[in-house]
């Protein structure tokens, strides 16, 4: 029995608006039978669902990889048992005060953190700590409303940290480590060791992470002209290898980082995202994905975003990733699952389409997702008039080279 996310708040995120990050995964507006029957959601209880994929859009620097990772950052930490300082990205981005809130549930359960972190300077850089956590929890059933399910009113308080520390069960907490994994594991959940993945490290480079045969069905989605490919790990060399072969080639051999010689890269990218794919969709488990199109055409991140919202979904597996890619929205079936993410002020804001549609009164099936972000009129499509001064710059600079000749 493992857990899912229902929401998460982090105030003291100096970079958004009113210093507060907060993202919602569970449906704000009605759930049809068809999208219950396609898995575009999962049943959390009674009428409340999680949406199985979640889109996060904006122009450049709108906040887009920001948010993922503090996504992850929750996750990795309250979800999968690692320390507050696991990634070194995210002590940049709080403030020196931070407020955790987040709501998990696992089966009939529901529980509420609030956790207090404190940012400190150390020689080493900046390091996260564990002030106080304290853990809620309710048992809910099938008749519990939308209203109540999220209630405070009657929860009840399971665990304080301060008072762990001071008995012996505490000894042996560090002060980077979330209580809550602990206590879910004593209260029976069991989370997969590959429960939440991402691919962060591959937005920008291509890498193969597993070391495995991989499916002959995904080689030759990816690249029919691959007969086989297998991947070995030497652990006296400390050295990956690979095995390749072409149809009506001779095989291959070779070091993993040379594998680029012969394979696009959207093949490489494909190999190990799918794998990871494979991997959630067992479990149920969360997949974060940045700039998900890239080294990808559109009907392979077409395909991706269909697992996720079918039949091949049935343990309720989640994507959440970042795009610039408009039109790839339109293969979303739930507008509140885009989060629009745009800067005022400078301070990043985010919003969901359907809020933001449903204000110019646009909310509406025949209104396509990839044209009101191109339309402009949520501050997603960028700056005509930062444009015109790139333009004339770019004009006065080949007009000079035009009079120097």
């Amino acid at each position: 029995m493992s857990i899912s996310i229902i929401d998460i708040e982090i105030d003291g995120v100096h970079i958004f608006k009113d210093e507060k990050f907060y993202i919602n995964f569970r449906n704000e507006s009605r759930v049809f039978e068809e999208e219950k029957e396609n898995h575009v959601v999962s049943k959390l209880m009674g009428n409340n669902y999680r949406n199985n994929v979640v889109a996060l859009a904006g122009i450049n620097a709108s906040g887009k990889t920001s948010s993922l990772y503090l996504i992850n950052f929750i996750m990795m930490v309250f979800i999968m048992g690692e320390g507050l300082n696991f990634d070194k990205r995210i002590a940049a981005l709080l403030n020196k005060e931070v407020t955790i809130k987040a709501h998990f549930i696992s089966k009939k359960k529901i529980y509420y953190l609030k956790a207090s972190i404190t940012k400190e300077a150390t020689v080493s850089g900046q390091v996260l700590n564990f002030k106080e956590e304290e853990v809620y929890s309710k048992v809910v059933n099938s008749q519990v409303t939308n209203k109540m399910f999220l209630d405070h009113s009657d929860f009840s308080e399971e665990l304080v940290r301060s008072e762990l520390l001071s008995s012996k069960s505490g000894a042996f907490l560090k002060e980077e480590d979330s209580v809550l994994p602990s206590f879910a594991q004593v209260d029976g959940l069991d989370v997969p060791r590959n429960y939440v993945l991402d691919t962060f490290s591959s937005t920008d480079m291509n890498f193969i992470y597993a070391f495995s045969k991989y499916d002959a069905s995904i080689i030759q989605y990816l690249d029919d002209s691959i007969e086989h490919l297998e991947i070995e790990f030497n652990i006296e060399e400390k050295q990956a290898y690979f095995s390749l072969k072409f149809y009506n080639s001779e095989p291959i051999r070779g070091t993993l980082l040379n594998l680029r010689d012969y394979l696009s890269s959207g093949t490489i990218k494909g190999l190990s995202i799918f794998s990871y794919i494979k991997a959630i969709l067992k479990n149920g488990g969360y997949l974060l994905v940045d700039e998900l199109e890239i080294h990808f055409n559109k009907t392979i991140v077409e395909n991706i975003l269909s697992f996720f919202q079918s039949k091949a979904n049935k343990n309720g597996a989640t994507l959440v990733f970042s795009t610039h890619y408009s039109e790839l929205l339109d293969k979303i079936e739930r507008k509140e699952t885009v989060k629009i993410l745009r800067k005022k002020e400078r301070k990043i804001q985010i919003d969901n389409l359907a809020e933001l549609s449903e204000a110019e009164k646009k909310n509406r099936t025949d209104v396509k997702n990839s044209d009101l972000i191109l339309s402009g009129i949520f501050g997603t499509a960028p700056s005509y008039e930062k444009y015109w001064k790139v333009y004339k710059n770019l004009l006065e600079l080949t007009e000079g080279d035009s009079s120097e000749k």
